[in-house]
């Protein structure tokens, strides 16, 4: 675990564990980190796509019904926390003139253990570094073609340089 999975309450300090990270364009995963407890616990899940589809059908649904941006939702062994940008990307129609006026949502996700009090960890140490996340790789990916996802498999390393090893 690395420094950012303590989290110090009081005078107590609280071992947090932080299972995957990853960056999800409408939809569709584009790259994603997961620790080896997670593997543990789940394993090599074959729906994956399903998972993060799902994921962004909720985050529409609570934006159109509350005019609001979801930023946490807690299970009860874990719970997984976000931080949504938006892209702006050519329509189709207009590709020669390359005018950026089509509007697409880009999420960084982190879903990590549930704990007592674990908001204000999320608050400190995880909503940063997913901001930070998604800033980079917008920086990094600009104008590139989000559904060529194989691309991005060199972005592991900078999440891992962001989180730490995990």
């Amino acid at each position: 675990m690395t420094k950012d999975s303590w989290y110090f309450h009081g005078n107590r300090v609280i071992k947090m564990a932080i299972y995957e990270t990853g960056i999800i364009y409408s939809g569709i995963l584009l790259v994603n980190k997961k620790s080896s407890d997670w593997f543990k616990m789940l394993g090599e899940s074959k729906q994956d796509h399903l998972v993060y589809s799902f994921i962004s059908a909720i985050q529409l649904l609570y934006n159109e019904c509350y005019a609001q941006k979801l930023q946490t939702i807690v299970g009860e062994n874990m719970c997984m926390t976000f931080c949504i940008d938006e892209l702006l990307l050519p329509a189709l129609e207009d590709r020669q003139s390359r005018k950026m006026i089509k509007k697409e949502t880009l999420m960084a996700y982190a879903i990590i253990e549930n704990r007592k009090n674990f908001e204000q960890w999320i608050r400190k140490r995880i909503h940063p570094k997913l901001k930070r996340m998604v800033s980079i790789f917008k920086y990094t990916y600009k104008g590139k073609n989000y559904c060529e996802i194989s691309q991005f498999r060199g972005f592991k390393t900078t999440i891992e340089s962001i989180f730490g090893k995990f």
